[in-house]
């Protein structure tokens, strides 16, 4: 029953909101065995100004991995199919670029606890929203680098 908010001020509602998300810049491989998650999720991260390269398991990430391509961070599930979980593939690609910065997901919150009191990676539970991964993203781009 209320009259519809001018154009003008939807607009600026939305421009706020986005002007309180950190953005930045830099390459992320997402790696993200859902089709729709990861590429809402690559839409997300491009939006928020990043370069995304997108791979569907460890396997294919690995390749990118192992490529010349460079990589600021690893974005990656923990549990995917093929015989390579998100945890192994991040040691993998530390042992290939000891400074990459890793940022591991999951929608099992015991994993996602237990990854993250025991793995040397930073741990982002699923559900979450674009404010959450953006602030995440751009702590993890943020963070010294690993030391070799």
């Amino acid at each position: 029953y209320l009259p519809p908010a001018p154009a003008d001020v939807e607009q600026a509602a939305l421009g706020a909101e986005s002007a309180q998300m950190p953005r930045g810049f830099g390459s992320i491989l997402l790696v993200e065995d859902n089709a729709a998650v990861r590429h809402l999720t690559s839409a997300r991260l491009k939006s928020l100004g990043y370069t995304v390269i997108e791979a569907e398991n460890a396997r294919s990430a690995l390749e990118i991995i192992n490529s010349d391509r460079p990589l600021d961070l690893l974005f990656t599930d923990i549990v995917m199919p093929g015989g390579m979980d998100g945890r192994e593939l991040a040691t993998r690609a530390r042992k290939r670029h000891p400074d990459l910065r890793i940022l591991l997901a999951s929608g099992y919150s015991d994993l996602a606890r237990s990854a993250a009191s025991n793995e040397p990676f930073e741990v982002l539970s699923k559900p979450y929203g674009k404010q959450e991964l953006a602030q995440r993203i751009h702590a993890a781009l943020n963070r010294p680098r690993a030391a070799p």
